[in-house]
């Protein structure tokens, strides 16, 4: 777990850069790690601006803008790609950017893509990858001497991420040693670190948990740890009520 790296984003956002909902990620990363952003691509919005940053209709019209990375910019139910994705991911490849993809659908399962990373030289990110050595909790976080805040919903996409990192930049503003413990994809990509709980197995979401309260703790005493899920949607409350645990 890593902090941020120094990146210049082109954010793939392809239809839907106008929708709070589905570019997410998209805006996530748009307000809170804007420095990172270099350009947008969304062909229907080709020639505007957002919030400074120009919106591109092709990935050859984002070079210029000098990107190193293409970064998947949309959230979609089920986690598959849209439309033709994957076309437009191999374009990125194929001109040399590295890709970090959020979706549940990896990277390295499209086919024929990892095979063009490796002829270009670029890397694939996915960032719900859990990590291999995940486990149950041990009671290691029990040890962290830190204050912990989790934000809860009762809906999924009303503003726990949001949430979150605002009570963070308020919290350093003041001059506490605070941290932004990130459990989703967008808030990896805004953070550089962290774990997507909901791709993790469910008997080890408590041990999943556990590493990031044990990591946030090397970096601060208060800890705002992202909410995930719903408490009230059954479709989504199972993540919700593991991190709560």
């Amino acid at each position: 777990m890593t902090e941020a790296s120094p990146k210049r984003y082109v954010i793939l956002a392809e239809e839907f850069s106008h929708d709070p909902h589905y570019a997410k990620t998209a805006r996530g990363v748009m307000r809170y790690r804007r420095e990172s952003v270099v350009a947008m691509l969304d062909s229907k919005r080709a020639g505007e601006t957002d919030d400074g940053v120009p919106v591109v209709g092709s990935v050859q019209d984002a070079l210029p803008y000098n990107p190193d990375t293409a970064l998947v910019g949309v959230v979609t139910q089920g986690g598959h790609f849209p439309g033709d994705w994957q076309e437009l991911l191999k374009t990125c490849v194929s001109h040399g950017l590295d890709l970090e993809n959020g979706l549940h659908v990896r990277l390295h399962d499209i086919p024929g893509l990892p095979e063009l990373a490796a002829q270009h030289g670029v890397e694939l990110r996915d960032l719900r990858e859990p990590p291999p050595d995940l486990s149950t909790a041990t009671g290691e976080n029990l040890e962290v001497d830190a204050t912990i805040v989790l934000t809860v919903g009762s809906d999924c996409a009303i503003g726990k991420m949001t949430a979150t990192c605002e009570l963070d930049l308020e919290a350093r503003k003041r001059g506490l040693k605070s941290v932004f413990v990130p459990t989703g994809q967008t808030g990896i990509a805004i953070a550089g670190w962290g774990l997507s709980v909901d791709a993790v197995v469910s008997d080890f979401l408590a041990g999943a948990a556990e590493r990031l309260v044990v990591e946030g703790g090397k970096r601060g005493d208060l800890l705002w740890v992202e909410g995930q899920g719903a408490i009230l949607h059954p479709i989504y409350s199972g993540v919700t009520v593991g991190l709560m645990h």
